[in-house]
């Protein structure tokens, strides 16, 4: 098996016996598999955060931490599941992976509605702002970047 030792200005470690393109389908699984946990770790947060408040005392004396943790959860969350995205959503259509942050707000929105009806939370529209924030800061370089690597990887011809 071969070794493929990448350019040694670019930063990046070398992986024996893997080709760059194994290494990139490597990562896009990892992050396919990552997708659906994402989405049900964001929402487990927010499900534990309504019934045990008691837990999430130790970040009370963090100023604007309301806003800034629902900027990182919808970034991250972004990140994973536009990576996780398969070339196929971002070839098909060229509003496909606009449908998919379409899906991630859609899915944030709910979310923080579903706060008018639980006691302990308070449903804030800059919440949703500063989530709405954290998926077009992060969503639309992301998808840029990937349909850049979409598009490096197609052999001419094809």
């Amino acid at each position: 098996m071969r070794k493929h030792l990448h350019n040694s200005s670019s930063g990046q470690v070398p992986v024996p016996g893997l080709h760059r393109t194994d290494e990139q389908r490597f990562r896009q699984r990892l992050l396919e598999k990552l997708a659906f946990p994402a989405v049900a770790a964001y929402l487990l947060l927010s499900i534990l955060v309504s019934i045990r408040p008691e837990w999430f005392l130790f970040v009370q004396g963090v100023p604007g931490r309301d806003k800034l943790l629902h900027f990182i959860g919808a970034s991250l969350l972004t990140l994973i599941l536009v990576g996780g995205s398969t070339s196929l959503v971002l070839r098909r259509r060229a509003f496909g992976p606009f449908l998919l942050l379409a899906a991630i707000a859609l899915l944030i929105t709910l979310e923080e509605f579903t706060q008018l009806a639980v006691p302990s939370r308070t449903f804030d529209l800059f919440d949703l702002g500063s989530s709405y924030a954290g998926i077009l800061l992060f969503g639309l370089p992301a998808i840029w970047l990937k349909r850049m690597q979409v598009s490096a990887g197609r052999r001419p011809g094809s």
